[in-house]
Parts: structure tokens; sequence; C-alpha cells
């Protein structure tokens, strides 16, 4: 598939979504990156990235995303200007039903499932997720995919 591509869809319909949340939507680098993957699991995981990002973030913050190859791998950034992760809780986001609980009087409820299923869709592909994050400054999710044919 494509991912620049389905990265400049994403960001078309983000943008709209995030203005209606008072959230400014900015794209940056984009680079051609063709990858082996089921397109609408790679949808998921962004959209659900974004959707965190615009989510836990604060009125007229930003939310970035852009992209990058690193050797034979290409990494699509999700940044925020939102509320930040506690240090002590970034080991444990992508465990089931885990929430952060200083979401509850900052955010929405959800399930503790979004970001346990992004990873497993993320690990299926090859890929890696990480995640850097700082209170009161905000988070950025980074996720990394094999490019197609890269050994080749």
């Amino acid at each position: 598939m494509d991912l620049r591509e389905l990265v400049e869809e994403i960001a078309d319909e983000a943008s709209m979504f995030a203005e209606q949340s008072g959230i400014v939507f900015e794209t940056e680098q984009l680079v051609d990156a063709w990858i082996d993957a089921e397109p609408l699991r790679i949808r998921r995981v962004m959209l659900n990235l974004i959707d965190n990002a615009v989510k836990y973030n604060r009125k007229n913050g930003t939310v970035r995303i852009g992209m990058q190859h690193e050797g034979d791998m290409v990494t699509v950034s999700i940044i925020d200007t939102g509320i930040g992760i506690p240090r002590e809780a970034i080991p444990r986001l992508f465990e089931r039903f885990y929430r952060v609980s200083d979401t509850e009087r900052h955010g929405p409820k959800g399930t503790g499932l979004g970001l346990y299923l992004v990873q497993w869709i993320v690990k299926t592909h090859g890929g890696s997720i990480a995640v850097e994050s700082e209170v009161g400054r905000g988070s950025t999710f980074a996720v990394r995919f094999p490019l197609r044919n890269s050994g080749v």
C-alpha cells in the first residue's frame, strides 16, 4: 500500500475533525513509502493516534503529522501540544485496559483498548511504536514500518 497517500487522506479528514475541536492540524514533510500492509488496519492506527492527540489536547493546541525514512523503515510521527502523559505511565500505555488515571480529570472516558490495539496492529505488520511525552507540553507517537522490499 502507498502509506503517503493514506497519510494525506487521513490528514484531510483529521483537519476537519480537529478544527471542530478548536485544534490546529498541520502536515509536515511527507515521503513516498510503500509498505506491505492492510490499509484499513493502518488507517485505524493513524486515526486512533490522531483522535487521541485531538482529545487530549488543549483549546487552540496543535497536532502535526509527518513522515521520514530511516534506513529500510518509514516513520510516521504524530505530535501534539496536549496535556502530556506522566513519565511513570508511559511503560504501561499499550497494556490492555490500561488508562492513565490523570485522564479522568482531563479527558473523555475510554476502554483502555485503543493503544493496545494500535500496538498489536503495528507489530503484526512488522513495525514498532514509541512514545515520548512531557506533562503539560504534549506527546509524540512514532510508528515505524518496514518499507516494501526493503531487503532487496
